[in-house]
């Protein structure tokens, strides 16, 4: 039975004639484990270190599933805001809230109840939470401040508007005989 040896860092093919002469290769250093063996029966060829000699035959082992690598383990960085999973790039996670522009918005839908006693606050801490969320752009809370802000210029123009109607209305009144 001839036996073929190839090497896949030199290229080379070597026949080999019978078993015994597999193992007196291996022995003396002319063969690795790292060499390929086709032989009569095989389906292709074959690692030597997936090949179990027995008794003058070669015996293919029984091929294991591919180990699977486990995953890094995960790190929580929640704190700095900034997360990396060795994916090539630094991913930013929005875990702090800026309070200021809940405030803003409350103060901004109080405004209707309680007019520019409640918006003149709305715009002060709506412009502090822009602010805050222009300079660290892990904050939550841009699109909550954006809203009050709104609504309080909304009610202050609105106040202004009804303010001027008002004074108007008792300048005609005054003024009729």
């Amino acid at each position: 039975m001839t036996i073929t040896l190839y090497n896949p860092t030199t290229g080379a093919q070597k026949p080999l004639e019978g078993v015994p002469a597999l193992k007196q290769a291996l022995e003396n250093g002319s063969a690795s484990l790292t060499d390929y063996c086709f032989y009569p029966g095989a389906d292709g060829w074959k690692l030597l270190r997936e090949l179990q000699i027995q008794n003058d035959r070669i015996i293919p082992l029984p091929s294991l599933p591919p180990a699977v690598a486990t995953p890094p383990a995960f790190q929580d960085h929640s704190t700095s805001g900034r997360h990396n999973h060795n994916v090539g790039f630094e991913l930013t996670v929005r875990t702090k809230h800026n309070f200021m522009a809940y405030f803003c918005f409350a103060f901004g839908c109080l405004s209707f109840v309680f007019f520019a006693l409640a918006a003149i606050p709305g715009v002060i801490c709506g412009r502090i939470a822009l602010k805050q969320c222009q300079e660290d752009p892990s904050i939550l809370g841009k699109s909550w401040a954006v809203a009050g802000l709104s609504l309080s210029w909304l009610m202050i123009a609105l106040n202004l508007i009804v303010l001027v109607v008002v004074i108007l209305f008792f300048v005609v009144v005054a003024c009729q005989p």
